[in-house]
């Protein structure tokens, strides 16, 4: 690499090998019976990844600073010829580490901060009683490494201030180990919903431990919806056990992990609105936002999903790089009566990086149409 030096190619061949190494190591372990502490496996991991994400931009910018001293060289000879260029190289080095370690650093600050995303939706044959129930959506939370506990609260707090009816968690909630499990849960007990809060798994959710997360979920009085449904009433209070009558249905399904994982059950929509009264509005939470055109179908009104944290990068031009995996990346879409919310999540997978993609929470009002 001709705008590397020697031992800026040697840095890049030792990240790489870190890079490797680093996950399979921390499998291993777990493979072996050896399950860090919460708190011992977050530190490892974000002085791995504060360290992987700074030496990346470290090169960047030593790569830049070795093409900007060459120019000079270049254009002023002269200018150059009478300093000493070591010192230039040396002061340039020290102010990109420098920039480096700051910059991801805040990288990584700035990824957690939410914005409030606010949605009127018009719900044919929502009761006039229902006009203006009110949905806080959050997903993919990633709840470990980069997302602690006590910076949840404060999310949750947020959510408090929305008002919710209801509040609603659309999968990849615990970021895969499950020492992240109880720290979790722990802040579930924050939030301060009208009614209720619901939730759905989602992949990663299977991956730590889907009976595990929904179990610690409903001790604290999370309703998770694993292919089931709630039923509102007029009074918009949920009405328990099968009933004739309703206002609005909240359906919730499984990711199609679960079918490798736990009980093996998957999506499954017919049996998550199986005994729901007929004719009234459905609302359906699905952690991946495919099962939109499906949804639909089964006459779901409103479907809320996540999974794509929307890209994490959106490139200006380009676009969403969630594009290459589903034709719904972030934000609304509407097929005739049916509506879609997909949420750009919380946390993040991979570096801890968002470029043009914020963290959400997101505040969605029914309004009968």
């Amino acid at each position: 690499m001709p705008w590397l030096s020697h031992w800026q190619e040697r840095l890049l061949d030792l990240l790489i090998v870190v890079f490797l190494v680093t996950p399979v190591a921390l499998f291993l372990l777990r493979r072996n019976g050896v399950h860090l502490t919460a708190s011992r496996l977050r530190t490892v991991m974000y002085a791995f990844t504060l360290w992987h994400l700074a030496s990346w931009l470290l090169l960047a910018l030593l790569a830049a600073v070795r093409g900007t001293v060459n120019l000079w060289r270049r254009r002023y000879p002269d200018v150059v010829a009478s300093a000493d260029r070591r010192a230039l190289l040396g002061a340039g080095m020290a102010l990109a580490a420098t920039s480096a370690l700051g910059g991801a650093g805040l990288l990584i600050k700035r990824t957690r901060e939410p914005r409030v995303e606010e949605l009127v939706i018009p719900v044919p044959g929502l009761m006039p009683s229902l006009d203006g129930f009110t949905l806080v959506q959050v997903s993919d939370l990633h709840v470990g490494i980069f997302l602690f506990q006590r910076e949840l609260e404060r999310v949750f707090d947020q959510v408090n201030d929305l008002a919710p009816d209801i509040a609603v968690m659309t999968g990849d909630l615990v970021d895969n180990s499950p020492a992240f499990i109880r720290p979790f849960a722990r802040a579930t007990e924050r939030l301060r919903p009208r009614q209720l809060s619901l939730a759905v798994l989602g992949n990663h959710d299977f991956y730590t431990g889907g009976r595990d997360v929904a179990a610690s979920l409903e001790k604290r009085g999370v309703r998770v919806l694993r292919n089931q449904h709630v039923l509102i009433g007029p009074d918009r209070r949920v009405i328990e056990g099968r009933s004739p009558v309703g206002a609005l249905v909240i359906g919730g399904i499984d990711d199609p992990a679960g079918r490798y994982y736990d009980d093996g059950v998957g999506a499954d929509l017919t049996r998550a609105f199986d005994g729901s009264p007929y004719r009234v509005p459905r609302v359906l939470l699905s952690h991946r936002p495919d099962y939109f055109p499906v949804a639909r179908q089964h006459g779901v009104v409103l479907t809320l999903s996540g999974h794509t944290h929307g890209g994490q990068l959106v490139v200006p031009l380009l676009g969403s790089a969630a594009r290459v995996i589903t034709p719904f990346p972030a934000g609304y879409y509407r097929d005739g009566a049916s509506h879609l919310y997909v949420n750009r999540g919380l946390g993040v997978v991979g570096l801890p990086v968002r470029l043009n993609c914020p963290a959400e929470v997101t505040r969605l009002v029914l309004r009968t149409a």
